[in-house]
Parts: structure tokens; C-alpha cells; sequence
């Protein structure tokens, strides 16, 4: 990520050209998809839409996107 051009990385993440990397397309809908779910179980639906209102949704968000599986 941190050596790709924009152009490429929306071509690797969010494009159905892409998945060259990783071998998915539209990986990055793919992850969110999984993130949001997660959030939803934990928080329920309000909660995990509003959970940017918290003041470490950040540290949240990193927590819970390393214990999505595949």
C-alpha cells in the first residue's frame, strides 16, 4: 500500500480489474463488508454506524479488523 500510486491502488482494492495482489477483486468492499458485520454484532446497528462518535473508534477499528478471518 504504501508504495502504490493511487491510480493502483484503487485498480488492486476496490476495482473488479483488480486482485492481482491477492488474488480478489474488490478486496477493500470485501473487508469492510466483514468489518461492518462485526461491528454490528458487537454494537448492534446503531452502535456501528455511530461508533466514529467514540473517542478511541480508531483503536476499535484496528482491534477488529485484525480479528476478522476468513
Amino acid at each position: 500500500m504504501n508504495t502504490l500510486s493511487p491510480t493502483d491502488i484503487f485498480r488492486e482494492w476496490f476495482s473488479i480489474n483488480g486482485g492481482t495482489k491477492y488474488g480478489y477483486t474488490r478486496l477493500a468492499y470485501y473487508i469492510g463488508y466483514k468489518l461492518v458485520e462485526k461491528l454490528v454484532y458487537e454494537y448492534g446497528e446503531i452502535g456501528a454506524v455511530t461508533i466514529w462518535n467514540k473517542e478511541d473508534y480508531k483503536q476499535i477499528l484496528h482491534e477488529k479488523l485484525g480479528e476478522i478471518d476468513s
